[in-house]
């Protein structure tokens, strides 16, 4: 199971978007439940489209916090 923050469950649907034809609705619904429920979403992308829209971006190189 995968959790936002504050224990709000988040549906088996939106666990894996790569190859996902519909992503875009699907983030649009994660950042819904985040703003519903007032808690924190972790994301982990490689697309830097979807970092932009994220409040606060951590990167990571070679395993480590790189920014």
């Amino acid at each position: 199971m995968l959790f936002l923050a504050g224990g709000a469950e988040v549906p088996h649907w939106c666990r894996n978007l790569d190859a996902e034809p519909n992503a875009e609705a699907v983030i649009g619904q994660l950042f819904e439940l985040q703003a519903r429920h007032d808690c924190g979403l972790i994301l982990a992308t490689h697309d830097p489209e979807l970092a932009k829209q994220c409040d606060r971006v951590i990167q990571l190189g070679d395993g480590v916090i790189a920014s």
